[in-house]
């Protein structure tokens, strides 16, 4: 499959990019388990507007990941890049795929769902495509799709609220209200994927959408994705503009979600490497019951968790994300339903 990658011309990297923890792809045999996260774009164009505007900024701020570009898929078939994305997954290293159209999302599920691998998937999004959400609902391994920032000007009313149980829909003004509310959402996904339509014509000109969300929300979402504690695999849609080119500034804006994504990818290595006994750990006692339950918060990322009851005290049940709100909610004695949920399963 590698030999259809087409590798970067090293002339299109600017020459004042300070790069020394990139390696770029140039046909030899590849071992994903000596990087950290993995770079695919979908074709040239689109990969030489992405990369001009990428290794301008900091990377080598995130020197403590190993780094490689993979130069464009766009020979490959969908079901070949499904392969290759499993195989980059299976060994331990994080496939940030730009440019990707939505149908390729069915594909990866598929090869998933081969592999008997559970998985959830979040769309960002200001619409629900039903004819790539329908083909999902089938896939025995799909436990649950997120769309985050769907707005109801856009969206037929009637459908959304006929979806099945397995369909999680956030509006963007939900995200406004309370962004920590949609993080949990955000923690328990294994695939992520952002339409660049999402984001309002102000902030990215290659949108034809007059609302939605600000550069500051989606390089927020972008970085949250890196940090997740399931999260496995990020793409981010095509963002052609009306004139069949590509904008620098729209560029830019992809490139800077990529960066914040990895120093959320950082973020969760060094959580990864921190024992629970070196949490914050609080406890809540549930009035008028023996019961209590467990709360950690991390110092490094701020991410909190909920430690599964467990009915016997040899075996620790495993965190669960949540929320600082959830956890000051359940302090004044009005657990959260999905907490509770968790509790009573």
């Amino acid at each position: 499959m590698e030999n259809k990658l087409l590798p970067v011309s090293l002339s299109e990297i600017p020459s004042s990019s300070n790069i020394s923890n990139v390696h770029f792809y140039h046909g030899e045999t590849l071992h994903f388990n000596n990087y950290d996260i993995a770079l695919l774009h979908y074709e040239p164009e689109l990969g030489r507007s992405f990369r001009k505007e990428l290794y301008k900024l900091q990377v080598n701020a995130h020197g403590s990941l190993a780094f490689i570009d993979l130069g464009d898929a766009f020979a490959m078939t969908h079901d070949e890049i499904a392969k290759l994305v499993s195989s980059i997954v299976k060994n331990k290293c994080y496939p940030v795929l730009i440019g990707f159209p939505e149908s390729l999302v069915i594909s990866i599920s598929k090869q998933w769902e081969n592999e008997f691998l559970p998985h959830h998937v979040c769309w960002v999004n200001s619409t629900c495509n039903f004819n790539e959400v329908n083909p999902l609902c089938d896939h025995i391994f799909l436990k649950q799709q997120y769309f985050l920032g769907i707005q109801r000007q856009m969206s037929d009313m009637e459908i959304l609220e006929s979806i099945n149980h397995n369909i999680h829909m956030s509006f963007i003004s939900e995200y406004r209200k309370s962004a920590q509310s949609i993080e949990c959402l955000t923690r328990n996904s294994e695939l992520f994927y952002f339409n660049m339509q999402s984001v309002r014509h102000s902030d990215f000109p290659a949108s034809k959408n007059p609302s939605g969300f600000f550069s500051e929300e989606i390089i927020s979402l972008a970085k949250s994705t890196g940090s997740s504690d399931r999260s496995l695999i990020t793409m981010v849609s095509d963002w052609r503009n009306e004139d069949n080119d590509y904008d620098s500034t729209s560029s830019l804006l992809v490139a800077q979600m990529v960066w914040y994504m990895m120093e959320g990818y950082i973020l969760k290595l060094k959580d990864k490497q921190t024992n629970i006994k070196n949490l914050i750990h609080y406890v809540v006692e549930l009035k008028n019951t023996s019961i209590h339950l467990d709360f950690y918060k991390s110092e490094i990322s701020g991410k909190w968790w909920l430690q599964e009851p467990s009915v016997d005290d040899t075996i620790q049940g495993k965190l669960i994300p949540c929320t600082y709100e959830e956890y000051v909610k359940t302090v004044q004695e009005n657990i959260p339903d999905r907490l509770m949920n968790l509790i009573s399963n």
